[in-house]
Parts: C-alpha cells; structure tokens; sequence
C-alpha cells in the first residue's frame, strides 16, 4: 500500500476581509510544505474558507484508507 500523503489546510488572507483556502503537503520532510491547491475565489469570513477547504479535501479523500499517493 502506498503511503499515506501530509497534507494540511489553511487559510490566507491576501486582503483584508478576503479569506481564501489553501492546502499545503510535504512531500519528503514533514518540516517543509508547499502549495498543493488553493481556491480561487474569496470568501467573506475565515470560517467559509475553511469550510469550502475542508469541503475540498473530504472529496479528495478516500474514507476508509486516507489520502494516498
């Protein structure tokens, strides 16, 4: 089975009042993350782009084995 994939959520604020929802994985070294996806539009509070995020991930995810790769 391969192993199973680091991967993080955040959220961005690139402007004030414009949250946007970023997914981070590291790849070999669990201290250093890059961008994996990120949404494409704002959202009006940080907890509508965590949501809309989390949304994203649980579609990515495989409910009985995790996020492999």
């Amino acid at each position: 089975m391969s192993h199973l994939r680091q991967i993080a959520l955040t959220v961005d604020e690139q402007d004030p009042g414009r949250y946007y929802w970023v997914m981070i994985e590291s790849k070999d070294d669990a201290r250093i993350y890059g961008e994996l996806k990120a949404s494409q539009e704002a959202f009006g509070t940080y907890m509508e782009a965590f949501e809309a995020g989390a949304q994203e991930l649980r579609r990515m995810v495989n409910w009985r084995d995790g996020l492999r790769g």
